[in-house]
């Protein structure tokens, strides 16, 4: 097999998408940090089933179906015409099946994680917009790519220059490809987190439970803070300002 239809396979195409997904991982450590070490057990749980899902998703795609057939999908389903909806070399129906529920899956997973860290009514409502508005053109230009990738590689493999100028073509090729299936999901995931953060809101577990576990520590700190600041010496905030009464000190969010 040539190596150009190799670097434009669907098993290329899912090597770039798992090192995008861990680029932005790697990105957004801080972020991802948090959502893993959360408080409550079940969203840690969560957490860690919807990032094996992702996994299994990129894997089963990559290996079984295509990407660019399953990104296509909807818009062959909405084809007005008969030849419109045609495919050629189509993936089987139980292997596509069980991409669309993966990826259904996916999202289902993640959107209550959405809803819990990232943000509330206002911002999935401008991230499944703007996901979506954003896809669209990038679709276009990913297609148009496509289709010259789909030629080959017919110039001179010895010039340097065509061989920089093919690899540059299918980097960008890729960046549409990836940004466009990204920005869709995107889109799909906060639309999906707009009724689960309604659920979570009725039920009160969207914002983390207030504990007492560290009610101590903080009650002892108040009382090192304020026996520092009534006893004697010059580093008594007292000595310094007569009018300076020590505060409590209390856990975050806790007023």
């Amino acid at each position: 097999m040539a190596i150009d239809r190799v670097l434009a396979g669907n098993e290329a195409v899912g090597v770039v998408l798992a090192l995008v997904v861990l680029a932005l991982a790697r990105a957004n450590r801080p972020f991802l940090r948090d959502v893993f070490a959360d408080g409550e057990a079940a969203w840690r749980g969560l957490a860690r089933l919807a990032a094996l899902t992702l996994g299994i998703t990129v894997v089963w795609v990559s290996a079984l179906d295509k990407w660019r057939q399953l990104l296509d999908e909807p818009m062959r389903r909405l084809g007005q015409f008969p030849a419109e909806r045609v495919v050629l070399d189509p993936t089987p129906a139980p292997v596509r099946t069980v991409s669309l529920a993966l990826l259904v899956t996916l999202a289902l997973l993640v959107a209550p994680l959405v809803a819990r860290h990232v943000g509330g009514y206002g911002i999935q409502i401008a991230g499944a917009i703007a996901g979506t508005l954003l896809a669209m053109p990038l679709y276009t230009l990913r297609v148009r790519f496509d289709f010259g990738l789909a030629l080959g590689f017919d110039a001179d493999p010895g010039n340097p220059l065509d061989l920089a100028g093919y690899g540059l073509y299918l980097v960008v090729t890729w960046a549409f490809l990836a940004g466009t299936m990204l920005l869709l999901f995107t889109g799909l995931t906060f639309l999906v987190a707009l009724p689960m953060t309604l659920l979570l809101d009725l039920t009160g577990r969207r914002a983390p439970r207030v504990t007492h576990e560290a009610d101590p520590f903080f009650a002892a700190l108040t009382d090192r803070v304020a026996a520092r600041d009534s006893g004697p010496g010059p580093s008594s905030a007292t000595e310094r300002n007569g009018n300076v009464r020590p505060r409590p000190v209390r856990p975050p969010g806790d007023g």
